[in-house]
């Protein structure tokens, strides 16, 4: 370079971070009359850049950066927007099969309690015709309620309600007993002969639990008949 009174000017590309984004200043370095050589421009441009006197990136000022955090702050909203979207149909999907798996697990418990306890009574018949039960002192009943709710491990018993009927085989007569969880019915004077049937109906009341739904109480009804033998 001429030692008279040219500029040198010195374009060095530096990077820098700021808080909206990356962006691209040009630094302007001229050199006067003291200026040798090309390295010794270089060396003080470097220097200028160390020593972070270089100007503020204008990117930062108004260009870039700015437009960069806007866009990171509407991809955050739009995330935001999404989720809330999303979320609520979620949790209703969810709490619905929980429920689902729940109400499902109390109807096969209330199904196989009302099976035993009709196979129970059946299975209780005198060995003649025109006998009283065998077990429970001769109830029935009683000995079908009882089995019905020992089966009922994993749901409230005192919520069970349930029909018992018995059909007489020769003169087609039917007799209903009504119980609960809390209050066995009695049939303690039932004659029972071969042939004749018994049916026993129960009913559970249940309420699902779904995330955004209303609470309502509906019934499981589970029946199982048998004959005498």
């Amino acid at each position: 370079m001429a030692r008279n009174g040219m500029r040198i000017a010195c374009t060095v590309g530096v990077w820098q971070t700021h808080l909206h984004g990356f962006c691209r200043t040009g630094l302007i370095f001229e050199v006067g009359r003291g200026a040798m050589t090309k390295g010794q421009a270089i060396r003080s441009a470097l220097g200028l850049i160390r020593s972070q006197t270089i100007l503020r990136c204008a990117a930062h000022e108004g260009g870039l950066g700015p437009r960069f955090g806007r866009l990171r702050r509407g991809e955050a909203g739009s995330t935001v927007a999404e989720t809330a979207l999303v979320l609520p149909v979620l949790l209703v999907v969810l709490t619905g099969i929980f429920s689902f798996g729940i109400i499902l697990n109390q109807y096969l418990v209330l199904t196989n309690a009302v099976n035993g306890g009709a196979r129970g009574f059946a299975a209780s018949a005198p060995g003649s015709d025109g006998g009283y039960s065998i077990m429970d002192s001769g109830d029935p009943c009683k000995y079908a309620a009882t089995t019905i709710q020992n089966s009922t491990s994993n749901i409230d018993a005192s919520k069970l309600s349930y029909t018992i009927t018995y059909t007489t085989a020769k003169t087609s007569a039917v007799t209903t007993y009504n119980g609960t969880g809390s209050s066995s019915p009695s049939c303690s004077d039932l004659p029972m002969s071969q042939g004749d049937s018994v049916e026993i109906q129960a009913v559970y009341p249940v309420t699902p639990v779904m995330f955004g739904w209303t609470s309502k109480t509906y019934s499981l009804t589970a029946q199982s008949a048998e004959l005498v033998q």
